[in-house]
């Protein structure tokens, strides 16, 4: 019995926090981000930040993605967008954009995968954004068929 109330102690305190629950405003900066990436692409791109994979280590590293404004993104993809191959590339390849946090990762992680772009990154808290160049640059690797090298 001493074992098993160890065991359940022991697996209690291993378990991540209660994940975050949408910040009040998320959706306006949502429906904002998807509204500059549609002006930009021409393409109607969902944007879906997984807000159930934030506060695994801390309650407040979704707050860092509201302060980015999705900006390093928008930015990141409206300048993809310019390029009028790109473009094309990315309405053929893009349904939506997945933001989830990534465990440790120091530098943005961007893949795509079933029509989704994910763009996973290492939010903390008074943590910068990922930066518009390297979105950029990662996002037009992957819509070019580069593999994203192994963190």
């Amino acid at each position: 019995m001493r074992q098993a109330a160890l065991a359940l102690a022991l697996c209690t305190f291993a378990l991540p926090a209660i994940a975050s629950e949408a910040p009040e405003g998320s959706e306006a900066m949502i429906s904002k981000a998807e509204a500059l990436i549609q002006e930009s692409c021409g393409a109607p791109i969902t944007v879906d930040v997984r807000w159930d994979t934030f506060g695994l280590m801390s309650r407040d590293d979704g707050a860092e993605v509201m302060r980015s404004d999705l900006k390093f993104l928008t930015d990141a993809l409206r300048e993809v967008c310019a390029d009028a191959a790109m473009k094309e590339s990315l309405a053929a390849q893009v349904q939506s954009i997945v933001l989830p946090q990534a465990g440790g990762a120091p530098d943005p992680m961007i893949y795509i995968h079933e029509g989704a772009l994910h763009v996973e990154y290492y939010w903390v808290i008074a943590g910068a954004a990922p930066t518009m160049e390297v979105v950029r640059d990662d996002i037009i690797a992957r819509l070019k068929g580069e593999e994203m090298e192994m963190p």
